[in-house]
């Protein structure tokens, strides 16, 4: 599905754009994923944990972006309603 020279921030795939590190406090890390509809962000996260040797899972996942819609221009359920 993607290959990533794990030793630099370059990934190419037809589904993986981008990986960003944000955030690293061991043994947690924050990633920007910046993705193309149908990758598993799971899977992602667990084939890290296995290239690294130490196994790997998604404590959350927000999804920031749909297409042309963002997380910048969403509303709660409870703004939406007035």
């Amino acid at each position: 599905i993607y290959q990533c020279d794990w030793s630099s921030d370059v990934c190419s795939s037809d589904l993986i754009k981008r990986i960003e590190l944000l955030k690293f406090e061991n043994p947690r890390l924050w990633l920007n994923v910046t993705c193309s509809k149908g990758t598993y962000i799971r899977a992602l996260a667990h084939d890290m944990g296995e290239r690294l040797g130490c196994g790997a899972y998604l404590r959350s996942l927000v999804r920031t972006r749909i297409g042309s819609y963002s997380i910048e221009n969403a509303c709660t359920v409870v703004s939406g309603k007035e």
